[in-house]
C-alpha cells in the first residue's frame, strides 16, 4: 500500500485522465520542431504554447534539420530554373535569392552586425580613416556584399544540380549545428536578446545536432565526407575561438549569425574543392 496521499474523488466525479507519456513527448516534439522553424525560417505555423527560452533553447536540436531543408530549398529553385536553359551563374543567384528569402535574411543581418563590429579591432579612429576624413561605408555591408558574392561563385561552379542539392543540404545542415555548438561551448551574453532565449545550451542537444548534420552529411555524400567535415569543423573552431576571445568567452546573436555563415560558405567551397 503506497504511503502518497492522494486527494478525495469528488462523488459522481471521474478520476483526471492524464495523457500517455508517449503522447506528451510527441506533442513536446512538434513543439521544439515548430519553434526551430519558426526561427529560422520565415513560415509561421502555429504554437500552442507560449514561446519561452526552455523551448527555444531545446528546439536547436533540430536546427540542423531545419537549416537541410532550407538548403533543400535552395537546391530546388536551383535546379528547376536551370531546367528551362538558365545558365549556372543565374540560377546560383536565385537559389541564394531563394534561401535568403525564406530565412528572412537573418543570419546575413547578423553577420553584418558581426563583421561591423570585430572590422574595428585594433582601429582607434573607428570611424575615421587617417587622414580624418568620414567613413561612410560600415565593414558589415562590404561583409555580407562579398559573402554572397562567394557563394554564388561557389554554387555555380558545382558540376551538377545534384552536387548543388548535395553541397547545400550538407551546408545548410552543419552551419546551424556550427551555432548549437557554440551556443553550449560559450556562456551567454547577459545583455543579447538572442543569448536571453537560447541561454546555456544542454550537452544532449548539442549530441543531437550534431548526429543529424552527421547523418545529414553521410545519407547525401559518401566521397571526400570526411574531408568536408573536418573542414567545417575546423571553420566553427576558429570563429568560436574569435568570439571567445574578444567577448570573454560568451556569445551573442551576430557572433551566431557569422559562425552560420562562414561554415556554410567552407562547406560549400570544400565541396566545390573535391568535385
Amino acid at each position: 500500500m503506497s504511503d502518497t496521499p492522494h486527494e478525495p474523488v469528488a462523488e459522481g466525479r471521474e478520476p483526471e485522465k492524464l495523457p500517455p507519456v508517449k503522447a506528451i513527448q510527441k506533442t513536446v516534439f512538434w513543439q521544439e520542431l515548430i519553434t526551430a522553424t519558426r526561427y529560422l525560417t520565415r513560415l509561421r505555423i502555429p504554437l500552442r504554447r507560449q514561446l519561452d527560452p526552455y523551448l527555444v533553447g531545446r528546439s536547436l536540436a533540430w536546427f540542423p534539420l531545419i537549416g537541410a531543408l532550407i538548403g533543400a530549398f535552395g537546391a530546388l529553385l536551383e535546379s528547376g530554373f536551370g531546367a528551362i536553359g538558365l545558365p549556372s551563374t543565374v540560377t546560383a543567384t536565385l537559389a541564394v535569392m531563394g534561401m535568403m528569402w525564406l530565412t528572412r535574411a537573418l543570419h546575413e543581418e547578423e553577420l553584418a552586425n558581426f563583421v561591423n563590429h570585430y572590422g574595428h579591432v585594433g582601429d582607434k579612429q573607428r570611424r575615421q580613416n587617417w587622414l580624418g576624413e568620414e567613413r561612410t561605408v560600415p565593414y558589415g555591408m562590404l561583409g555580407v556584399f562579398l559573402f554572397i558574392i562567394l557563394k554564388i561563385s561557389c554554387i555555380s561552379t558545382l558540376n551538377s544540380s545534384h552536387l548543388v542539392f548535395i553541397a547545400l543540404i550538407i551546408a545548410g545542415a552543419w552551419s546551424r549545428a556550427a551555432m548549437v555548438v557554440a551556443a553550449s561551448w560559450l556562456k551567454p551574453q547577459p545583455d543579447d536578446a538572442v543569448a536571453g532565449y537560447f541561454g546555456h545550451v544542454s550537452g544532449n542537444r548539442v549530441i543531437w545536432a550534431v548526429v543529424i548534420a552527421v547523418l545529414a552529411a553521410v545519407l547525401v555524400l559518401w566521397k571526400d565526407v570526411g574531408f568536408v567535415l573536418a573542414t567545417a569543423a575546423l571553420a566553427t573552431l576558429a570563429i568560436i575561438g574569435v568570439g571567445a576571445r574578444l567577448q570573454g568567452g560568451q556569445y551573442n546573436g551576430p557572433l551566431l549569425g557569422g559562425i552560420q555563415q562562414v561554415v556554410e560558405i567552407t562547406v560549400i567551397c570544400a565541396i566545390v574543392a573535391t568535385q
